[in-house]
């Protein structure tokens, strides 16, 4: 999304995982290729979700493994954030323009 953690440690972010879930689909060796694709779901205004799914281009792009993972925005404090930084927004909105099929609202 164009966020590098640095920036979040900067600006005294965390995002961390507060679930996460993943099917293994079947086995991956060494040396195959694989690419992944993320999708985002904004849910209620401090979490977000990230679904993941993750195929092989050695095997017919085969899946291999799709799963999700949700995320709350933390601040300095450690407390939990009721709205995105704008830090977080500034990067779904630069994801949304480039990739328009990779966000969807709850």
């Amino acid at each position: 999304m164009g966020v590098q953690c640095e920036e979040l440690t900067r600006a005294k972010i965390a995002f961390p995982v507060i679930e996460c879930h993943v099917n293994y689909r079947r086995a991956v060796r060494f040396g195959e290729a694989l690419v992944g694709y993320a999708r985002v779901q904004r849910q209620r205004k401090s979490m977000c979700s990230f679904f993941y799914s993750v195929y092989s281009r050695t095997c017919s792009d085969r899946l291999c493994a799709d799963g999700h993972t949700t995320h709350c925005y933390v601040g300095p404090q450690m407390e939990l954030l009721l709205t995105p930084p704008q830090l977080i927004v500034t990067a779904f909105s630069m994801a949304m323009d480039r990739y328009p099929d990779c966000m969807e609202e709850d």
